[in-house]
């Protein structure tokens, strides 16, 4: 992270301060440019601590992701958005609890219907073999 003041003084790391500091930099020093003559220079450098005074801020983007997180449940805030969403999963389940309880009923009403339907059937069969059975009994077959 680096960057530079509204005066164009740079930012240098590992100086732990808001403002300006004048330091002895040497050759190979970050903010320091060698001369031809001199191995070192006191130079003013600005700190590393971002304050309203710098115009330009330097970043890398260290890691890159879509992981977002929940704030702590002290720090999120009850809002008209947040309120409205929250009511509205209320009524998504009581909608789909209602529709499985209702499937449940029509289930249960079928059941008993085919029930009723597998009895009349096995009735009316009963009914029909014993009408044959009757009539059986009085056309019997001539013997000859």
């Amino acid at each position: 992270m680096g960057g530079c003041d509204t005066k164009g003084f740079p930012m240098k790391q590992g100086v732990l301060t808001p403002g300006l500091v004048r330091l002895l930099l040497h050759i190979g020093t970050p903010c320091f440019c060698g001369y031809r003559r001199r191995n070192e220079r006191r130079k003013s450098v600005r700190g590393c601590v971002v304050s309203r005074d710098l115009s330009v801020l330097n970043l890398v983007i260290v890691k890159k992701g879509k992981k977002v997180s929940k704030a702590p449940k002290i720090q999120r805030l009850v809002t008209p958005w947040t309120l409205q969403r929250k009511r509205a999963r209320i009524v998504k389940k009581k909608r789909i609890a209602k529709a499985k309880s209702e499937a449940a009923e029509y289930q249960t009403l079928l059941a008993s219907r085919l029930k009723e339907q597998r009895e009349r059937r096995s009735e009316s069969s009963l009914a029909r073999s014993s009408v044959l059975e009757a009539r059986g009994a009085h056309t019997a077959p001539r013997h000859g």
